[in-house]
């Protein structure tokens, strides 16, 4: 940290921050999970429908869950995860962003349990009271996830309802 002054004209801060480019694609050791592992088996082989508007929030669902093997499939709205439900039947879990733009997580709940009365749905929400949680459960989802997400608790979750 430095700065350069003049009196009369003001001063100007100047400050470094050190920066460590990561590497694209890659992910640390925690964030992959091991299948393998007792506690995980009940993931192995199962297909994760992931709905959410944000393609960060999709991208980062998609990083923690599917590169470990979990098969998944992504959609960007309401109306996209209800027609995945409806051509494909073999979705086990579905992840349910609550607010998007063309149908909300709610409405494409339903929509899907009219098609699907058993999948397991987890709504995932940056709606982080107790409250949320329990009208979310109450009102039929499986689970509840709150942004920001962390990764123990998306896997504690995921594998808790599967």
């Amino acid at each position: 940290m430095w700065l350069k002054s003049e009196p009369g004209s003001g001063t100007t801060f100047y400050f470094k921050i050190p920066y460590v480019k990561a590497e694209p694609n890659r992910l640390p050791a925690d964030t992959v999970i091991d299948l393998d592992d007792e506690k995980y088996s009940a993931l192995k082989n199962k297909n994760i429908l992931i709905v959410d508007d944000n393609a960060t929030v999709l991208k980062l669902l998609t990083a923690i869950l599917c590169k470990s093997g979990l098969k998944c499939i992504e959609a960007t709205s309401g109306k996209m995860a209800l027609e995945i439900i409806k051509n494909n039947q073999k979705i086990d879990l579905i992840l349910m962003d609550i607010q998007m733009p063309d149908m909300d997580g709610i409405t494409a709940m339903n929509l899907i349990r009219e098609i699907h009365p058993s999948i397991k749905i987890i709504a995932q929400t940056a709606n982080a009271f107790e409250e949320d949680k329990n009208k979310y459960i109450h009102i039929g989802f499986n689970g509840y996830i709150s942004k920001p997400f962390k990764r123990n608790e998306i896997i504690k979750t995921v594998t808790s309802i599967i």
